[in-house]
């Protein structure tokens, strides 16, 4: 039914054939987890990376599994359209906290963190805004952040160029092809 349903499904099977381990596994019968427990699972996943490399990686698998996870409940009725959508939401925020931790923590090891109390915030917009994204959907985010200010660290620059290096990051640790 998976092979006949779903051509990207098929090719998380086919592309990495380990995923078949989950077709077995306990965790396909969870058809909903909530936020929290995504987060929990993937820093769990990342502490066992060694490098920023393998912390992408880690991402990356996380994901493709879950969305497998999700799609084949889809398919088999044990989750509604509106889950799938919550389902699929919680997931990108994970992996976008995450890919913002990882990303914070390469740069502070630069140049330190911003200081004068700077404040940095990632919004949401679009259908990740609004809790609605399906398996084909685009994170569409802004940044928004305070620029006065120098980074307390080895290497000062200012808040500004500390905080559009950190977006900039983000954006590379979600997008940048690795070998997963």
């Amino acid at each position: 039914k998976l092979f006949g349903t779903s051509a990207f499904l098929s090719m998380a099977i086919i592309e990495h054939p380990e995923n078949l381990d989950a077709l077995l596994s306990p965790e396909l019968n969870r058809p909903f987890k909530d936020k929290e427990e995504f987060l929990n699972e993937l820093s769990i996943i990342l502490d066992t990376a060694a490098d920023y490399e393998a912390q992408l990686d880690c991402i990356r698998r996380f994901r493709n599994s879950e969305i497998l996870r999700i799609g084949i409940n889809d398919i088999f009725g044990e989750i509604e359209p509106e889950a799938v959508s919550r389902q699929i939401t919680y997931l990108a925020d994970a992996c976008l906290i995450k890919a913002y931790g990882i990303a914070f923590i390469e740069l502070e090891k630069r140049f330190g963190i911003p200081g004068e109390n700077a404040r940095f915030a990632v919004l949401a917009l679009g259908k990740m805004g609004g809790g609605e994204l399906i398996y084909s959907s685009d994170i569409d985010i802004i940044f928004v952040y305070s620029k006065s200010g120098e980074t307390l660290g080895p290497k000062v620059i200012s808040n500004h160029e500390f905080f559009a290096k950190l977006a900039q990051r983000i954006i590379t640790s979600l997008s940048i092809a690795t070998k997963e």
